[in-house]
């Protein structure tokens, strides 16, 4: 990285997971401090989103864009599910237990997800290798600028924006920002070819390397998603998280089943029906307030146009034994 940069940064951050045994993943470099007046990082979008847990309509996103592909989709969604980046090789296997055509391989993924067969995480990959392709992966390079820096900008006036009051400047800024953009991603900071015998000894006169030049020729253009797309965007984030949460509750009342009686031998249902039912009206009361300030979070727009999940599982209720009462 060192011999491809060219920049006035002073060091960089950067932040590696280990991959297997002997290989690393670099996910994320930092240029900079956040309070600086230009920050430069570049990282793993695909890997955050799976990790934090949020805003899965990304993948929907990149999906009607033409960033990934369904089978990529599929992956990242088991991934998603699972909260987890490394359940990547896993997630192929998976894939291809379903769709695969060699029956044997088929069997021996199958294995592998219940648990009835194992390999070491080099092993692992190397097999889900030899029968899916990698994922593509979508990866974020950003420069955060402060106003400090922006406002020495001389801006050409492509269009006359005096209308627009005191929001001139920013629509200044759209309408150079193809320059502003070029300036960034060359002279702020940039990536060049390695050295070599016939290669100018000077790094800033060496020509940028691929990544960068395919980087720099990016059209400037927004991920659009059509009117009567939007609601399959929201849908389809409303399920994902849904479905998170529900996994989330029911691991959280197994493990306070275990809590309250470490050797029990009850079924998940009933470890479900055990958390519901110590509920005392304190927690209702905080679940409630909860709930009130959960909603708070969401807009109009989100929750607009959502149909109501209505599933045959909805039909049951809990009630007091001794009353008959729905709680």
């Amino acid at each position: 990285f060192y011999q491809l940069r060219v920049d006035r940064f002073k060091g960089a951050v950067f932040h590696t997971e280990k991959v297997g045994q002997s290989g690393h993943e670099l996910d994320y470099i930092a240029l900079g401090k956040r309070s600086d007046k230009v920050f430069v990082r570049i990282y793993l979008k695909s890997k955050e989103v799976v990790e934090m847990g949020y805003k899965p309509w990304f993948f929907k996103v990149w999906f009607f864009n033409g960033l990934i592909n369904r089978y990529d989709l599929y992956v990242y969604e088991e991934c998603f599910l699972k909260h987890s980046w490394k359940y990547v090789d896993l997630a192929r296997c998976k894939f291809y237990s379903e769709f695969g055509s060699d029956s044997g391989k088929a069997a021996e993924c199958k294995a592998l997800l219940e648990g009835r067969l194992t390999k070491s995480p080099d092993m692992l990959r190397k097999f889900a290798d030899s029968l899916t392709p990698k994922i593509n992966l979508v990866m974020n390079v950003e420069y955060q600028v402060m106003r400090r820096h922006s406002k020495s900008y001389v801006l050409l006036p492509f269009k006359n924006n005096s209308n627009k009051g005191i929001h001139k400047r920013v629509y200044d800024f759209f309408d150079n920002r193809a320059l502003i953009i070029d300036y960034l991603t060359h002279d702020v900071f940039r990536l060049v070819k390695k050295s070599d015998e016939s290669e100018d000894s000077n790094k800033s006169r060496r020509e940028d390397c691929a990544f960068w030049r395919s980087l720099r020729s990016t059209k400037l253009v927004d991920c659009h998603i059509k009117p009567e797309s939007v609601h399959l965007v929201r849908d389809y984030s409303r399920n994902m998280n849904a479905e998170v949460v529900k996994q989330r509750a029911l691991k959280s009342a197994v493990s306070l089943g275990l809590y309250h009686n470490p050797f029990n031998e009850k079924s998940p249902v009933e470890d479900m029906v055990d958390a519901l039912c110590i509920l005392n009206d304190n927690d209702i009361k905080q679940a409630l307030r909860f709930k009130e300030r959960k909603l708070r979070q969401f807009s109009e727009k989100e929750l607009a146009q959502l149909s109501v999940i209505e599933s045959p599982e909805r039909r049951f209720s809990v009630f007091d034994n001794s009353t008959g009462e729905i709680l």
